[in-house]
């Protein structure tokens, strides 16, 4: 019955929740699909995958499909790729272009063009695209800003080339002409020339050097407001670009339209998207509104690329029977406004529009993915957490963000425009203009959330609506402000468009003497046949428009000067203002009194300029408007459940993952890690499974490697099924693959940790039963001091080497090289089920020798999985430098590498300094970490390339909150996935959030699978506080608790191995009723706790404050008995720092101002070193059986002394008088 409640009470949620968030499913499909691309990108970084990479690989798939049709001509795949090739050869012969170079491109539309630039690239060039549009200086201009020393020009721009010859000839620039000859000497012919050469592919190490950081092409800024600017266009930032038309719903049939111009990045990506999707293109050498239709009709175009302005001319044609009579069922582009999107699709039909928000130059996008009419993108959650960026308040008038007291920038209420500024990171890097650091520079912004953080200045206003869609406001600049209020020139176009005689307005802001701010003015080309009409035009402008929005001047124009984009100009016009004298079009003045638009005089300028009209100061209106209620839900989850996306999509990903452990267990036989294993190396047997030293190993390698072993060992030990074997190797490929090998026999493995020696490593090995051992060459030493025990038990002793002189040893390395690597039967493990014994690991053995847990295939599975919950994927690459004897180094990076089908880069012993080095070297994506690791990566020298890595996840447990939050300041945006679990234990905790400090989020679902509780528990006694009917008591909440986790079918305890007695320590009943059973973690809130003088004390909070002193690098803090004293008194070993002494008076006024007078470590020692686990866990109980008696302890100790503020060298005369209680603690 309460599963019902629960289930239906999950149900209503989750409809309530869908109900006031009806787009939630599409905003995450689109975050998944964008991370999903970045990752693909990611892959493509590690082979320098380009644009022109995937382009030769679908001319080989498909070489005679259609791709480019133009006019009445078609050109294949092939044909493309070979006219490239001769485009390549042209240059090459001619000797003047070489990798590296740049070349700047002067033409308009035609197949002509993309043959270039893929030619350029196949060269290992760039290519600089040049608006055939521009001329004179402004030409010079952006061809100076390419740094390119040749120009290919059409043969139709020739006297615009001609025109800045001079210059050109000055830098000695070789310009080429599209003609196959040229009349004027300094100009060289192209089209005769690629009739002479070869079509034969390029050869690749012509780019040898190109990388995904290279430079691909110098797209230029429209120029509305000053010269254009060079952005720099990497092959990187080419995919990102490409990437738009999968994200759009772009398949490999569609068939493409581009009347936009290459030389702008909307057009060139309509060009290499399709290179990415393989898709036909019909391209067009300018937009036609009226051969638009008849052209997509022609070539059966699907989708249309479009800005704005063309959607308007083409709702501006008039009217025809077959307007809805094509194919296209898709348009992609920017800039529409929401009355032509609406008149767009009544009359061209059901056209899915997807709007999108991007710039050339920028390191952010939006898309308008469910249509909503009038939107560029949603702000969501998961969007803004995974791409991060923020809408910022603007002042428009000093044109700079506002910002607090504290310098930070403010960010824009919902519903008010903001600046829209996205951070500068790894994933989102911002190029910049080519030679232009002080235009780069402006668009960089620095400390807008916090001190040190970068962000990209995108220059447009934006807003976010109640709906949660955003929407452009518009360009900084082109928004003016005016008695106090900003007015957006998009928005005041759009309503006086409506007015029947005007057809286009420019609006924009002109200063005027003696008032601040700037007044509003439009200039506007009236409807064809009609005549300006001032009284209706006055009637449109005061209904519609608040009076500080109304233009108060009117410029008629006969054409509006837009850029190759259509956007408008408007440098002159604001420039030459609304001076009558100066001015020839006919201007008209807002005049209040006769509700009128008048003819602007000479004497009405004057009178404006003089301060004598008073209409606009009088104009001013403050305005106000009523906020919406928000809707209730989503205020109640934002406010009461801050991390509600996070759950929710932890606990979908853990249910998914949940269901695959549920089917594997269901089926016969039950399908495990090796099988897995065995379907990654016939998936993709080439794939790399392991780097290591140098050295690659694919899964097809690694797959044939353990056969060997699995052979040799059969036929040497007699292994079978069952039968355990204890590996004592260190962290080397071979450990992965005798592991696989003695899987595929059905044998269990007991991972020995290769630190221990003598009794402690015979008891390691008598645990978990095994009938051979198998070392390391570099461990022969350890094993011959226990050989002779060994040889009374009867072990099989095998040696990873070729020879071995030591009798009782034998060597493994020569059997397995002449073992056969055919795949073994499955029979041989016939009887092995998801709850037979996989794996025997080790704890640590901090607190006594070390125990043998028990881990079945089943827990082998659920390990696995933490990679799979922390948002790993198969394209990352996972670097282990844990020793694989552990449980996080083996399970959670070694086999859940094996779930993911990822490569793993494995380290023999983790090295601080190198550790960023081979992050670098090998493009390592996730790394595993435990506390000590990160501190000790915080402690190396500072270098200036931290950041210059593309770690994006790091898995482990044991951070400090200190060190957390160092590391990420230091080494970038990384996700901490913070741990907690036991390799025995059967409750664990991921940190989904990075909340730092945390080690998981408690939700209902997690605990209604894998149920739970904190319990009190009495430090003294070490045992849970139990009530009068004897049942635990559970914590309040915040208190410090035990956590236990129940024992169920789904969430079992197999206990240790050889330890029934441990075993039954960790067994706990009657924790809240009668005949429960619980695993005991051994674990509170905080690990390590000690009590002292009736308070909780925690030795890892100590140590984190002993080690702020500067004289101590490093403290294990523990607690010693006293005799006559309940409880234990706090001790700390610890190391001191290079070069230093210890700074008894120092030391103590840092435990004094930190630490309550019971935390406080009374007894001191000095050491050289602190012993450690191989997972460098502090070593404890050996310090605490030597107390602090200074006749048995060589090292130095010191005693505080409350009287002298001081710790003072600890003698033996103070030890006695401790022992007397003649000093009392």
């Amino acid at each position: 019955m309460f599963v019902w409640i629960v289930f239906a009470a999950v149900l209503f949620l989750s409809l309530a929740f869908l109900f006031h968030h009806p787009y939630f499913f599409q905003d995450v499909h689109y975050v998944l699909f964008k991370l999903k691309l970045r990752r693909l990108v990611r892959k493509y970084y590690q082979t320098n995958y380009t644009i022109l990479d995937r382009f030769l690989d679908v001319v080989k798939a498909q070489p005679n499909k259609p791709f480019i049709l133009f006019k009445d001509e078609t050109f294949t795949y092939r044909d493309a790729d070979e006219l490239s090739n001769k485009a390549a050869r042209v240059l090459l012969r001619t000797g003047l272009v070489k990798e590296g170079d740049t070349v700047a491109l002067f033409l308009g539309n035609e197949p002509m063009f993309l043959w270039l630039w893929l030619g350029l690239v196949k060269l290992g060039c760039s290519a600089a695209f040049l608006n055939y549009n521009i001329r004179s200086k402004s030409l010079l201009h952006c061809f100076n800003r390419s740094g390119a020393k040749t120009l290919i020009a059409a043969e139709e721009l020739q006297d615009a080339v001609e025109e800045v010859l001079p210059s050109l000839s000055e830098q000695q620039v070789s310009v080429f002409i599209l003609a196959d000859r040229c009349t004027n000497p300094d100009f060289k012919s192209f089209k005769d020339k690629m009739n002479q050469v070869s079509s034969e592919p390029i050869p690749k190490n012509l780019r040898s050097h190109v990388t995904l950081q290279s430079a691909a092409v110098y797209i230029y800024t429209s120029g509305t407001t000053g010269f254009p600017k060079a952005a720099l266009v990497t092959h990187s930032k080419l995919w990102g670009l490409s990437l738009l038309l999968p994200i759009s719903g772009v398949n490999s049939e569609d068939v493409g339209y581009v009347s936009l111009p290459l030389y702008h990045s909307a057009g060139f990506l309509g060009f290499t998207g399709s290179i990415e999707m393989g898709i036909t293109l019909a391209l067009k050498s300018k937009f036609s509104a009226s051969q638009f239709w008849d052209d997509c009709r022609k070539y059966n175009v699907t989708v249309i690329q479009y800005i704005g302005e063309i959607m308007r001319y083409l709702c501006n044609t008039p009217r025809k029977i077959n307007d809805r009579r094509h194919k296209v069922r898709l348009a992609i582009g920017n800039g529409i406004r929401a009355d032509v999107w609406r008149e767009f699709i009544n009359r061209f039909g059901n056209i899915q529009i997807k709007e999108f928000y991007g710039a050339t130059e920028g390191n952010f996008s939006l898309l308008n993915y469910p249509g909503k009419i009038g939107a560029v993108g949603r702000d969501t959650y998961l969007h803004k957490k995974y791409f991060p960026y923020s809408l910022i308040k603007f002042d428009v008038d000093k044109e700079q963000p506002v910002r607090d007291s504290a310098g930070f920038c403010i960010e824009a209420a919902k519903g008010e425009p903001g600046l829209l500024v996205c951070e500068i990171s790894v994933n989102a890097p911002f190029s910049g203009y080519v030679r232009d650091l002080q235009q780069t520079e402006k668009k960089r912004l620095h400390n807008v959330h916090k001190k040190g953080d970068l962000y990209f200045n995108t220059g447009d206003l934006l807003s976010v609506g109640e709906d949660n869609f955003i929407y452009f406001q518009d360009r900084v600049g082109d928004t003016f402000r005016w008695k106090g209020e900003n007015v957006s020139t998009n928005e005041v176009a759009d309503v006086i468009t409506l007015v029947d005689c005007i057809k286009e307005a420019n609006v924009y802001g002109v200063t005027v003497p003696g008032l601040e701010g700037r007044v509003g003015m439009a200039a506007v080309k009236l409807s064809e046949g009609q005549s300006f009409d001032s009284v209706d035009v006055f009637k449109h402008v005061e209904n519609f428009l608040p009076a500080y929005a109304r233009p108060r001047f009117i410029r008629i124009r006969s054409s509006l000067d837009v850029t190759g984009t259509f956007k408008h100009l408007k440098t002159t016009l604001v420039e030459e203002g609304f001076n009558p004298n100066q001015i020839t079009d006919p201007l008209y003045f807002l005049d209040e009194k006769d509700k009128n638009y008048v003819p602007l005089t000479a004497d009405i300028f004057n009178s404006v300029t003089s301060g004598k009209c008073c209409e606009l100061c009088e104009m001013y209106i403050w305005f106000t408007v009523l906020a919406g209620l928000a809707i209730l839900s989503l205020a109640f989850l934002r406010t009461c459940f801050p991390y509600f996306g996070e759950d929710f999509a932890y606990i979908m990903r853990s249910i998914k993952l949940g269901v695959r452990l549920v089917k594997y267990k269901k089926n016969k036989p039950f399908y495990s890690i090796l099988d897995c294993f065995l379907d990654r190396a016939k998936r993709h047997p080439a794939k790399t499974f392991i780097h290591f030293e140098g050295r690659e190993y694919s899964y097809g390698e690694v797959d044939k490697q353990s056969n060997k072993v699995a052979r040799a060992l059969q036929a040497a030990a007699r292994l079978e099924e069952g039968d355990t074997v204890a590996l004592f190797l260190a962290n080397e490929p071979s450990y992965i693959w005798i592991w696989l090998g003695l899987t595929k026999l059905g044998c269990p493995a007991a991972l020995l940790n290769f630190n221990i020696r003598s009794k402690s490593l015979l008891h390691c090995f008598s645990c978990c039963g095994a009938k051979v051992i198998i070392a390391s060459a570099e461990l022969q030493d350890a094993v011959e001091e226990v050989l002779p025990t060994l040889t009374e038990q009867g072990i099989s002793v095998y040696l990873l080497s070729e020879a071995c002189s030591i009798q009782g040893m034998n060597t493994l390395s020569d059997k397995i090289s002449q073992a056969s690597d055919e795949p073994l039967s499955r029979d041989l493990r016939a009887n092995i089920h998801i709850r037979s014994t996989a794996l025997y690991i080790y704890t640590s053995g901090t607190t006594g020798l070390p125990k043998a847990a028990v881990v079945t295939h089943e827990r082998v599975w659920a390990a696995s999985f933490i990679q799979a919950a922390c948002g790993v994927t198969s394209e990352d690459i996972f670097y282990i430098n844990l020793p694989l004897y552990h449980s996080a180094g083996f399970l959670i990076g070694m086999v859940g590498g094996i779930e993911r089908g990822m490569t793993i880069f494995l380290r023999r012993k983790f090295s601080a300094s190198q550790f960023w080095d081979d992050c670098r070297k090998y493009n390592i994506t996730v790394m595993q970490y435990i506390g000590e690791t990160m501190r000790y990566l915080c402690n190396t020298p500072k270098k200036d390339d931290e950041k210059n890595h593309r770690v994006r996840i790091a898995i482990g447990n044991g951070v400090r909150t200190d060190i957390w939050t160092e590391f990420l300041n230091r080494f970038g945006d990384i996700k901490v996935r913070e741990l907690y679990a036991a390799t025995e234990g059967n409750i664990g905790f991921i940190n989904y959030t990075s909340k730092i400090g945390a080690v998981g989020r408690v939700n209902f679902v997690h605990k209604f699978f894998f149920p739970y509780t904190l319990i009190k528990f009495n430090i003294e006694k070490e045992e849970p506080v139990r009530n009068s009917e004897g049942l635990c008591i559970e914590v309040s909440p915040g208190e410090t608790g035990l956590l236990v986790g129940r024992i169920t079918q789904r969430s079992p305890f197999i206990g240790y191995a050889g330890n029934q007695q441990q075993t039954e320590k960790k067994r706990l009943r009657d924790v809240l009723k009668k005949g429960d059973l619980y695993f005991n973690t051994g674990d509170l809130l905080r690990l390590d706790h000690q009590k002292w003088k009736g308070e909780n004390v925690a030795t890892s909070e100590v140590a984190d404050i002993l080690t702020m002193a500067p004289c101590i690098l490093e403290a294990n803090v523990y607690g010693v008995k006293v005799e006559g004293h309940e409880g234990r008194i706090g001790m700390a070993a610890v190391i001191l720092k290079e070069g230093e002494e210890f700074d008894c008076s120092g030391t103590y006024k840092q435990v004094a101002n930190y630490l309550p007078a019971y935390a406080r470590p009374r007894f001191i020692r000095i050491q050289a070193c602190l012993e450690m686990t191989g997972t460098f866990k502090m070593k404890k109980v050996r310090l605490v059986e030597e107390g602090f008696n200074p006749a048995h302890i060589q090292d130095s100790l010191y005693f505080l002394d409350p009287e002298k503020k001081t710790y003072i060298p600890m003698t033996e005369d103070i030890y006695r008088a401790i022992a007397s209680r003649e000093i009392k603690l």
